[in-house]
């Protein structure tokens, strides 16, 4: 079986990256939400969830690019779209 074929996988995967973020381990964290707004992108939940981990990672970077990007992977999610 599949992750995403998993029934509430998205909202697993998303509680999980942010238990990770609240935990320190952001790397993994980001990667977890990504699988999670893959799952379902449609769930309001998750995707509540990936855009939060996304704006906790982006304020604890210091340089521009960084945050730039995890900002614009919020903005994706807020949109229900993988951040590509």
């Amino acid at each position: 079986m599949r992750i995403s074929e998993s029934r509430h996988s998205g909202e697993t995967l998303a509680a999980r990256a942010e238990e990770l973020i609240d935990e320190g381990d952001k790397r993994i964290a980001c990667h977890l939400a990504d699988y999670a707004l893959e799952a379902d992108p449609e769930n309001e939940a998750v995707q509540s969830t990936v855009a939060n981990v996304y704006e906790q990672r982006a304020s604890s970077v210091s340089d521009l690019m960084s945050a730039n990007i995890f900002s614009s992977a919020t903005v994706y999610a807020n949109e229900r779209s993988p951040f590509r």
